[in-house]
């Protein structure tokens, strides 16, 4: 499945200073901020974007990566029509005012949880999944109220080039508009004052990101990654594990920040693992990874040349294939890789060191459970941990004794799907979250809004704060104070004073003063 290649006009300075100042200007107009019905009409928009395009979306991924309709359209359209649908069937109860429980002192108080737009933001795109990670943080964007510039990669030209073209026909160009360019491009944009950054990919670009916004305290969203461990324990179902592990694995040709990055095991279940692993690539592909239009390329030949110099450099360490053949079955003209699984891998090499983003999977063996646990935490915390085992009490070990963005017991990828589901990294792999409210919530601002009533009553108590205090001026003031800030009773200690008593102490102690 050769690919073609396709140049990009890139963005002037100009281009990108007239787009950051005009979505700057809007950002701080009321009505645009403020109007339901414009982010609706742009969330239907986009939603027709999508759904009007679905042909020339698989033409765009398909001419990028060489990946067949059926990968496309679960991985990328029907992500974002989800996440779109969703948005806006929901808005309104989204954009609704949120009661805030009341304590004691503010029982007098109305108070709501408003949800503002943070104003003009930026959504930095990766190459991997090139239309989903633009246009899925997009959605939350607009729910939220906010103008946007987008920056797709530059590296799925094809899918760069279609997502320009659609916004600029879709979108109104009050609210939304696409930049196009490299590294020099970006770091153009990264000059100008944001209002939140929302950047998906490398953790090396995620700290230049992180530093740019650091300049205007400009919040941020790392969507980074990392080197996701997958322990397959001894008592694992291996038929249907190994199947989720590898489908996980593959999917993309392994270019997934979320694919799982290794395989930990121990000695007893190391042959078991090869063997089944053997058989699921044969069930999955039975005339070959190279001929399945279900198995994609990988971008472009630097990757080609990044994962064959790692995988060169386990092999010279003492790493063997057990699956997958050898290097002579690699193609550059055609940017083919078969899914390689490697055994014998040491530790210490290239291969264990960075994240993978191919579909090459090490098999690393440890002794035991514990010995998985403290290979995890002697590294960065992952974006998943993949735990595979029928004994809930040992995944669960693992779990509470390590940190990840998330964790998924007897499957992969699914952490990244759930539209319920908050998905994220923690340390190195990332900061923030997505995904459905998730989403809204990450390109929103939740501003308390209260308001205290005048009449006698409230005008009462919140009169104990002022001066003067007490030492014979108004010994009932700091009586009351003590009462209305006092700690809730501690349950199981006989501590604190309970709801209802602090509130008829307060009372009895205000008329009284006032009224014998």
């Amino acid at each position: 499945m050769p690919k073609t290649e396709l140049n990009i006009p890139y963005s002037t300075a100009e281009e990108i200073r007239t787009t950051v100042e005009h979505l700057r200007a809007q950002a701080q107009a009321q009505t645009q901020r403020l109007s339901l019905a414009k982010r609706r009409e742009q969330l239907l928009a986009l939603y027709r974007l999508t759904d009007e395009n679905r042909e020339a979306i698989d033409d765009a991924l398909r001419a990028d990566f060489g990946r067949c309709y059926e990968d496309n359209n679960l991985c990328e359209t029907m992500a974002v029509l989800r996440e779109t649908a969703m948005a806006i069937n929901r808005l309104e109860t989204w954009c609704k005012p949120e009661p805030i429980p009341a304590e004691l002192p503010y029982k007098t108080v109305e108070m709501e949880l408003r949800r503002d737009p943070l104003g003009l933001v930026l959504i930095i795109g990766p190459w991997n999944y090139p239309f989903r990670l633009v246009l899925k943080p997009l959605v939350g964007a607009l729910a939220a109220g906010n103008t946007v510039v987008l920056k797709p990669s530059e590296l799925a030209t094809h899918t760069a080039t279609l997502i320009q073209r659609l916004v600029t026909k879709y979108l109104d160009p009050d609210v939304c508009r696409v930049v196009q360019g490299g590294p020099s491009e970006t770091t153009q944009l990264l000059e100008y004052r944001f209002d939140h950054i929302f950047f998906t990919g490398s953790p090396r670009v995620g700290q230049i990101v992180a530093a740019a916004a650091a300049r205007y305290l400009t919040t941020t969203t790392l969507e980074l990654g990392g080197k996701s461990p997958c322990c397959v324990l001894d008592d694992a179902d291996l038929p249907i594990s190994l199947r989720r592990l590898y489908w996980g694995k593959n999917i993309n040709a392994g270019q997934t920040c979320l694919a799982p990055d290794y395989l930990l095991c121990t000695p007893a279940a190391h042959d078991g693992i090869i063997a089944t692993l053997r058989q699921v690539q044969d069930e999955f592909y039975p005339d070959g990874p190279r001929e399945s239009p279900a198995f994609s390329r990988v971008l472009n030949v630097t990757q080609f040349r990044r994962l064959r110099a790692l995988v060169e450099d386990a092999l010279q360490t003492g790493a063997e294939v057990v699956v997958g053949g050898g290097l002579a079955d690699w193609d550059e003209a055609d940017l083919y890789i078969p899914p390689t699984c490697l055994t014998k891998v040491d530790p210490a090499c290239r291969l264990m060191q960075e994240e993978i983003f191919g579909p090459i999977l090490p098999i690393v063996t440890v002794a035991d459970l514990d010995a998985m646990i403290t290979f995890i935490n002697d590294r960065e915390h992952p974006l998943a941990l993949y735990v595979f085992s029928t004994d809930r009490r040992r995944a669960d070990r693992i779990i509470a004794r390590t940190s990840a963005g998330s964790v998924c017991v007897n499957d992969t990828m699914l952490p990244t799907e759930g539209l319920y589901i908050p998905f994220g990294g923690v340390g190195q792999s990332g900061m923030g979250n997505y995904n459905g409210r998730h989403t809204f919530h990450t390109f929103s601002h939740a501003k308390p809004v209260l308001r205290n009533p005048l009449f006698f009553l409230p005008n009462l108590i919140w009169s104990a704060r002022y001066p003067p205090y007490g030492h014979g001026a108004a010994p009932w003031k700091a009586r009351v104070l003590n009462f209305l800030l006092a700690p809730e009773k501690l349950r199981g200690l006989n501590r604190g004073r309970s709801f209802v008593a602090a509130n008829v102490a307060v009372l009895a102690g205000i008329l009284a003063y006032y009224f014998f």
